[in-house]
Protein backbone atom coordinates (compact mmCIF):
# COMPACT_ATOMS: atom_id res chain seq x y z
CA UNK A 1 0.00 0.00 0.00
CA UNK A 2 1.62 3.47 -0.71
CA UNK A 3 2.02 6.22 1.57
CA UNK A 4 0.45 9.49 1.30
CA UNK A 5 1.78 12.83 2.28
CA UNK A 6 -0.33 14.79 4.24
CA UNK A 7 -1.78 17.67 2.32
CA UNK A 8 0.49 20.16 4.00
CA UNK A 9 3.75 18.80 3.49
CA UNK A 10 2.81 18.33 -0.44
CA UNK A 11 2.03 22.28 0.00
CA UNK A 12 5.40 23.10 1.98
CA UNK A 13 6.97 21.25 -0.43
CA UNK A 14 5.43 23.32 -3.74
CA UNK A 15 5.85 26.51 -1.74
CA UNK A 16 9.84 25.78 -1.09
CA UNK A 17 9.91 24.99 -5.05
CA UNK A 18 8.29 28.22 -6.14
CA UNK A 19 10.50 30.08 -3.43
CA UNK A 20 13.77 28.49 -5.52
CA UNK A 21 12.17 29.50 -8.62
CA UNK A 22 11.50 32.95 -8.06
CA UNK A 23 14.97 33.44 -6.25
CA UNK A 24 17.40 32.47 -9.22
CA UNK A 25 15.15 34.18 -11.62
CA UNK A 26 15.51 38.54 -10.24
CA UNK A 27 17.87 39.55 -11.98
CA UNK A 28 21.15 41.59 -11.21
CA UNK A 29 20.97 45.60 -12.30
CA UNK A 30 23.70 46.45 -14.40
CA UNK A 31 26.74 48.21 -12.83
CA UNK A 32 26.87 52.02 -12.33
CA UNK A 33 29.29 53.89 -14.52
CA UNK A 34 30.21 57.57 -13.59
CA UNK A 35 32.79 59.77 -15.35
CA UNK A 36 34.83 61.75 -13.58
CA UNK A 37 37.38 64.36 -14.32
CA UNK A 38 40.76 64.38 -12.29
CA UNK A 39 44.88 64.28 -12.26
CA UNK A 40 46.36 61.41 -11.71
CA UNK A 41 48.70 61.79 -9.10
CA UNK A 42 50.26 58.01 -8.57
CA UNK A 43 50.12 55.08 -10.87
CA UNK A 44 50.18 51.32 -8.87
CA UNK A 45 50.85 48.75 -11.75
CA UNK A 46 51.12 46.04 -9.48
CA UNK A 47 47.70 46.51 -7.60
CA UNK A 48 46.46 48.23 -10.77
CA UNK A 49 45.13 51.26 -9.49
CA UNK A 50 45.53 54.84 -9.98
CA UNK A 51 45.62 57.25 -7.35
CA UNK A 52 43.45 60.52 -8.77
CA UNK A 53 42.68 64.08 -7.23
CA UNK A 54 38.72 64.35 -8.98
CA UNK A 55 36.40 66.93 -8.86
CA UNK A 56 32.86 65.90 -8.02
CA UNK A 57 31.25 62.82 -9.71
CA UNK A 58 27.91 63.91 -10.68
CA UNK A 59 25.23 61.70 -8.57
CA UNK A 60 27.52 59.84 -6.39
CA UNK A 61 30.87 61.50 -4.28
CA UNK A 62 32.13 65.00 -4.11
CA UNK A 63 35.65 65.81 -5.07
CA UNK A 64 38.61 63.96 -3.50
CA UNK A 65 41.95 61.93 -3.75
CA UNK A 66 41.39 58.21 -3.77
CA UNK A 67 42.29 55.29 -5.41
CA UNK A 68 40.33 53.75 -7.83
CA UNK A 69 40.71 50.28 -9.45
CA UNK A 70 41.56 49.97 -13.55
CA UNK A 71 39.84 47.21 -15.43
CA UNK A 72 42.69 45.95 -17.39
CA UNK A 73 46.08 46.29 -17.88
CA UNK A 74 46.19 47.42 -21.13
CA UNK A 75 44.14 50.76 -19.67
CA UNK A 76 47.24 51.51 -17.51
CA UNK A 77 49.89 51.61 -20.21
CA UNK A 78 51.00 55.54 -20.48
CA UNK A 79 49.76 56.78 -17.62
CA UNK A 80 51.47 58.88 -15.79
CA UNK A 81 51.69 61.15 -12.47
CA UNK A 82 50.27 64.29 -13.81
CA UNK A 83 48.13 63.24 -16.31
CA UNK A 84 44.66 65.05 -16.80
Amino acid sequence: MARRRPNGLKKSTIRAALLVVVAACTATPPAKQYQLTGQILAVYGARQELAIKHEDIAGYMPGMTMSFPVATKSLMIGRTPGEL
